[in-house]
């Protein structure tokens, strides 16, 4: 392979971008299929078209990826010092917690779900400063319905509290 063509992609970004296309190509198809739009995004608009959005919005800044590491020379860093490093177990258990409330995001409802993330993440993290920690427990979840509930009007699935909202 000619060296300046290597040198103009990094090989680890390259593939990471690749793996991201993919993922967006997927998600386009699933988006087509999407037959209705909520109120808010309602005028005039295909249900798959606001997705769409998001999708074209990721596939452009992933054309930057595998260019990064040129720009990122000229300020003198290199970009893979630091994947050299072994990844710590605090990311893998991030990543378990996040994929468990997912899956039972559904049973549980937004709610709940918006809740538990909040507590179980910063505690998992080592947070232990509890001044910190129950207001943000408190308020980041109440923040969050309102701006979707109040100001979005996007009504999130109440799961086992169902019976109680």
């Amino acid at each position: 392979m000619n060296n300046s063509f290597k040198n103009l992609f990094n090989k680890t970004d390259t593939i990471i971008a690749i793996i991201i296309y993919a993922m967006i190509v997927l998600l386009w198809n699933a988006a087509e299929s999407f037959d209705s739009v909520s109120d808010l995004f309602a005028q005039n608009i295909p249900p798959q078209l606001f997705p769409q959005i998001l999708l074209i919005t990721i596939g452009l800044l992933t054309a930057i990826i595998p260019f990064e590491h040129i720009l990122l020379k000229k300020s003198g860093k290199d970009i893979d010092s630091g994947r050299k490093k072994k990844i710590k177990f605090s990311t893998y258990g991030t990543m378990a917690i996040l994929l468990t409330t997912i899956v039972f995001s559904e049973y549980l409802g937004a709610y709940i779900t918006i809740f538990l993330t909040c507590v179980i993440l910063p505690i998992f993290w080592g947070e232990k400063n509890l001044k910190l920690l129950i207001p943000y427990v408190i308020f980041f979840p109440l923040f969050i319905i309102l701006i979707f509930n109040v100001i979005l009007g996007v009504y999130f699935e109440p799961g086992i509290l169902e019976g109680f909202i």
